[in-house]
């Protein structure tokens, strides 16, 4: 973005009417991607990097809609915001926000408009478009890896079952029973984050690899769920009357519940610690 509203030097076109897509405009030395609007005192469009470029020359002079700094620096935030979060949106949701931010900076550069307040009226949707595109891109960081642990999950819950006989023998019933139902705790996790999908807060300036971690650990609190409630049925904690070792769909029912809950397994280890300071 570069204001020359005293150009000085022989690079500043008497008129950007002849300026049309493709062509090198000679201010910033940069080939036009997107032109966005052009008249004889001012051009404004996007650069192959998809960065808003503007300009105005000596016809222009000094007549700046008033505000215009307010969208000039509003602008260059939400330009800078998006730079910095590169991963935020994809491609073609990149160019439709920059297209937007340039409309803005066009509707207040326009020589027969000069409207400031409408212009940050465009830049006003263009964040909230932003807000709402980079939080669906949160989100799907955060799916991404939550489905990627439990794919990884799902076969290891498939080995355990399909050599039960042998990890019976390996690990012993208790210890066959903490693998079963910690696997099954990270499903109940799963089953969680997909039915709280739309609601689960993200942050997109956090990052992509927060994400990702995030969305592991959701499944790796869902595993400990499972584990501890084998720990505590084992114990006769709670529900030691189902008998663990010989009503594995019982059992199983409640490490997905663990997994899935957020209260079951905070609400056991009070339990837990009444018992101990009673």
């Amino acid at each position: 973005m570069n204001l020359l509203s005293t150009p000085n030097t022989s690079t500043v076109p008497e008129s950007f009417e002849p300026f049309y897509e493709g062509d090198l405009e000679p201010c910033s030395n940069k080939r036009i991607h997107a032109l966005i609007h052009s008249e004889k005192e001012c051009i404004v469009y996007l650069d192959e990097d998809l960065t808003v470029q503007w300009f105005v020359n000596d016809h222009y002079g000094h007549r700046f809609a008033k505000g215009f700094s307010n969208v000039k620096n509003r602008m260059s935030y939400l330009e800078e915001l998006s730079s910095a979060n590169r991963y935020a949106l994809a491609p073609r949701q990149l160019e439709a926000f920059r297209r937007m931010l340039a409309e803005a900076m066009a509707t207040a550069l326009d020589v027969d408009q000069k409207n400031a307040v409408s212009a940050m009226s465009t830049l006003q949707k263009a964040e909230e478009y932003f807000r709402a595109r980079s939080s669906e891109r949160a989100r799907f960081w955060y799916l991404t890896a939550s489905i990627a642990v439990t794919v990884l999950l799902s076969f290891g819950l498939l080995a355990v079952w399909a050599w039960r006989q042998e990890l019976h023998a390996i690990l012993g019933p208790t210890g066959f029973l903490l693998c079963f139902g910690a696997g099954l705790g990270g499903v109940g996790a799963f089953f969680w984050i997909v039915l709280r999908f739309r609601n689960i807060v993200t942050d997109v300036t956090a990052g992509r690899w927060i994400h990702y971690l995030e969305g592991v650990l959701r499944i790796l609190a869902g595993m400990t769920g499972g584990f501890v409630i084998v720990l505590a049925i084992k114990a006769n904690v709670i529900l030691g009357f189902i008998g663990a070792e010989d009503n594995l769909v019982l059992l199983a029912l409640f490490c997905i519940a663990a997994g899935a809950s957020e209260r079951m397994v905070p609400n056991l280890i009070k339990k837990v610690d009444i018992i101990g300071t009673a």
